[in-house]
């Protein structure tokens, strides 16, 4: 066979990615490859750099990252709108007269009983005691 045939009778060319198009007169495989080709049959395309494939870990980095923010914010999404469902909205918070912290809306409610009771006491004596002037300065004025 001429260097740059193999196979039966001679018949197959050689790869043209072979170098110089020489390969193995049996079995086809080059002997080298032209420069960016690899493999056997120099069919594997391969970087500038020899190894190649080098730049393709970028691209999985990348979704790799994004695919974690993308399930991250999912997660919390989730969380976030089950405790808004379990909490009890507003308008029923308004009939029972209780915020979300345990604390009483209407802020009469707020005041416990003793504390009214001592503010009508002052209230009655704050009245007792202006109604007493208004008697005193009256009989001061008559003269009596």
């Amino acid at each position: 066979c001429n260097k740059t045939y193999y196979g039966e009778d001679c018949a197959e060319d050689c790869s043209t990615n072979c170098a110089d198009q020489l390969c193995n007169h049996v079995t086809g495989n080059c002997f080298s490859c032209v420069e960016g080709r690899a493999g056997d049959l120099c069919v594997m395309s391969v970087g500038s750099e020899g190894g190649g494939g080098g730049d393709s870990i970028i691209p999985a980095v990348i979704g790799a990252v994004v695919a974690v923010v993308v399930i991250t914010a999912i997660i919390v999404g989730f969380i976030i709108w089950r405790r808004r469902k379990n909490r009890p909205d507003e308008k029923q918070e308004a009939e029972e007269g209780v915020s979300r912290n345990g604390e009483a809306r209407n802020l009469s409610q707020t005041y416990a009983a003793p504390e009214l009771r001592e503010d009508k006491r002052n209230s009655k004596h704050k009245k007792r005691s202006l109604k007493f002037s208004k008697t005193l300065s009256a009989k001061v004025n008559d003269g009596g």
